[in-house]
């Protein structure tokens, strides 16, 4: 394992060494989603619940109390003007019943769509103003969306929603805590999933691509595909001028660099779903936050269900 590690840092990060750090793992039931603040605060969706992580006086990492009082599993955050957003979902059958479908579902690569769709129900938009412990209240449901997955905002306030069922990403403009209209933005999608804005343009997760899109005057571009894996591709995060993006099935992560070359690395997690690099006060720079999601809608067990730490060390 220790060798596989290395070799993922050797060949893809250029760093001599690292490992990772089981000592910063934190539990997390059904880890899904992360976001770091401006401020570096770092908030992640798990489950029914999303925590903010934190440092006690010693310095060791833990997560807060649950920040939502609403039933419906936590997707996708982000920060627009002092308050958090976050999209979630209910979904139609009993615990055990959408526990048992979902985890059928990660056995039928091809059907994987089709199946996921027997399980979603509504779609909402959560809001949190961004106190010393911030609490998520209900906004509005996000009427016409079939399954809010990714969420992300641009320089002009709007907020933008993967609908991993509908095929598409939606604009929703918001103002005083109100939404004030939802549009189909990006149509005719695969399964769009991990969305982000960087220099006015969007890049997206969509089932097996890696996608970007420019933007301009607000409307989406032409798109270019920037990698196409066999495998299922979850979120991703940026590093330098290189994109890291976790691949469900195979449990890694594969790093898609600048000049169109990638390498995948070696089957560390079990169903990762979101991968971020680290930002002062919590971690240092050289590490990188993974959120280990195991199976989906199980809690408990310790077969995912983790935040988890690797560290590069020179």
């Amino acid at each position: 394992m220790i060798k596989s590690i290395v070799s993922l840092c050797l060949l893809s990060l250029f760093v001599s060494s690292c490992y990772l750090d089981e000592k910063a793992s934190i539990k997390i039931p059904d880890a899904e989603n992360q976001f770091f603040t401006k401020k570096g605060r770092l908030f992640v969706s798990g489950g029914k619940n999303i925590y903010e992580i934190k440092k006690d006086s010693s310095g060791k990492l833990y997560r807060s109390d649950p920040l939502l009082n609403f039933n419906c599993y936590a997707t996708g955050i982000t920060e627009k003007e002092g308050y958090l957003y976050a999209t979630c979902n209910s979904l139609k059958k009993p615990l055990l019943a959408r526990t048992i479908k979902a985890n059928l579902c990660t056995f039928q690569k091809k059907n994987y769509i089709r199946c996921l769709k027997t399980l979603a129900a509504e779609s909402y938009l959560l809001a949190a103003k961004l106190t010393a412990k911030p609490q998520f209240q209900l906004v509005q449901k996000l009427n016409s969306i079939s399954f809010a997955n990714g969420l992300t905002n641009d320089l002009s306030g709007n907020l933008y929603v993967a609908d991993s069922i509908s095929k598409t990403i939606y604009r929703v403009k918001i103002s005083d805590l109100q939404i004030e209209e939802i549009i189909p933005w990006l149509e005719d999608l695969i399964f769009p999933n991990g969305i982000k804005i960087k220099n006015n343009v969007m890049y997206l997760t969509d089932f097996n691509l890696v996608k970007k899109v420019n933007i301009k005057n607000g409307l989406p571009g032409p798109t270019e595909v920037l990698y196409r894996s066999s495998d299922f591709l979850d979120d991703f995060s940026f590093f330098k001028k290189n994109i890291l993006v976790t691949e469900i099935f195979s449990g890694t992560i594969t790093i898609i660099r600048e000049d169109g070359t990638n390498f995948k690395g070696p089957s560390l997690f079990i169903y990762p779903s979101s991968i971020l690099q680290g930002r002062k006060p919590l971690f240092n720079d050289n590490q990188f936050i993974v959120t280990d999601k195991g199976f989906m809608y199980e809690f408990n067990s310790g077969i995912g269900n983790k935040l988890r730490v690797i560290t590069l060390t020179n």
